[in-house]
């Protein structure tokens, strides 16, 4: 459990650089901006599986890039803000939900704990990030 709580404070604390580095780049074109309404669904998922290779430690590298995703976004307008702002509330959630598997898969293999007893923190991260995600895709394409 500690391990959980220190690569999510790293986590966040690669979040916000990768807010920053997004920030101070010149060139827009150096991060693929796609419209919202398709892929934010896919974002979520992404930064999810991703951050769960080698039991979540790969989190802050995937948040970083999130980070300087959400921020080219948000720089350049390419949607609105409240949606991009969900996206990455979605993204952070799919990651802690990440690291919080791999985590309860790393005690259960050691036999410190029980893999089935964090499930249920885990599958709620996770459905709230889906949901997120998949209320700002029906949101961005209706409007």
């Amino acid at each position: 459990m500690i391990r959980f709580f220190w690569i999510s404070l790293i986590t966040l604390v690669a979040f916000t650089a990768g807010l920053g580095a997004g920030y101070l780049m010149d060139d827009p074109s150096a991060i693929v901006v796609f419209p919202l309404d398709s892929s934010v669904f896919a974002v979520t998922v992404a930064a999810f599986s991703f951050s769960l290779l080698f039991f979540g430690f790969s989190s802050p590298i995937v948040m970083f890039f999130v980070g300087s995703f959400v921020s080219v976004l948000f720089k350049h307008a390419a949607a609105p803000s409240l949606s991009i702002a969900v996206l990455a509330i979605a993204s952070v959630l799919a990651s802690m939900a990440a690291i919080r598997l791999g985590d309860a898969l790393l005690e259960d293999m050691r036999g410190t704990g029980n893999f089935r007893d964090s499930m249920k923190i885990t599958l709620i991260l996770m459905a709230v990030s889906l949901v997120l995600s998949l209320g700002v895709g029906v949101v961005t394409s209706q409007g």
